[in-house]
């Protein structure tokens, strides 16, 4: 169970920085090094509340199996 919480995990975090990736819209002037523009949160807040909501789920489901092991 353990490698696969590492598997997800890194599956998330890879997701994520990809997404960094592509939503950002930043600029940099050769000549004086300034960077400039705007990065778009949408998809980090959404990737962030699916994380929530599926240890959230995980939680749930474990509080779940744990009544029906008393």
């Amino acid at each position: 169970m353990k490698n696969l919480k590492t598997k997800v995990i890194t599956g998330v975090f890879g997701l994520m920085s990809l997404s960094s990736l592509a939503s950002a819209a930043v600029t940099v002037d050769d000549a004086t090094g300034k960077v400039s523009g705007s990065l778009d949160l949408g998809p980090f807040m959404s990737v962030f509340g699916l994380v929530i909501i599926a240890v959230a789920g995980m939680w749930g489901a474990k509080k779940a199996l744990s009544l029906f092991g008393r």
